[in-house]
């Protein structure tokens, strides 16, 4: 009887262990909506992230790119140049409940990018980059995001009733030090919710 309970306990360890690995949540800090009014070409985030003073700056750069520069405790530790065949138009700082690291995702129309400081490297990381995931349209529109289930989703669209979504969804991996995903297919958006195809 003692076994049976033990194995009974294990069970339910091993069952919350995966669930909670499989619906992994991300809590956003801060959301930025850019436009005409407040544009990506010349902003500037300060923050405390993983503990390290943060300062993240987005400029535009030559040749339409635009530079991003990450300062922490007020040293340059990272500049990367953003493609932007279109604006950036979002910026969200989000940080993954599990394990409390930070993450930047921006989102430009045709292209999305996700960043964040490896304390186990020490150095900043691109870790998601739409350009390396299938997409399923020629040209589509991308979007990184965490959505309102604080999930991260990653999804492929192209404007026009009943055309699918293309959507992947993220989770830390403690483990690999990176994230993981799901391909979740394709989903129509009606009656403000994704529906499976």
């Amino acid at each position: 009887m003692k076994l049976l309970k033990k194995l009974a306990i294990a069970a339910c360890t091993m069952t919350f262990m995966v669930c909670n690995l499989a619906f992994a949540k991300f809590v956003v800090l801060d959301d930025v909506h850019f436009d005409k009014q407040h544009s990506a070409k010349n902003y500037k985030i300060v923050s405390v992230d993983n503990g390290i003073p943060t300062e993240i700056r987005l400029k535009a750069g030559n040749y339409g790119y635009t530079r991003m520069t990450v300062k922490q405790n007020k040293k340059l530790v990272y500049i990367t140049d953003l493609l932007t065949e279109d604006n950036i138009h979002h910026m969200q700082r989000v940080q993954d409940q599990d394990s409390g690291r930070i993450f930047y995702l921006l989102s430009q129309f045709r292209h999305a990018t996700a960043f964040g400081y490896d304390p186990v490297k020490g150095s900043w990381q691109e870790y998601i980059n739409s350009k390396n995931y299938y997409a399923g349209y020629d040209k589509p529109h991308a979007n990184l995001i965490v959505n309102k289930d604080n999930e991260l989703e990653l999804s492929f669209f192209v404007f026009g009733d009943g055309v699918p979504n293309h959507i992947y969804q993220f989770f830390w991996d403690n483990k690999a030090n990176w994230f993981g995903y799901r391909d979740l297919g394709y989903y129509v958006f009606k009656d403000g919710k994704n529906h499976k195809v």
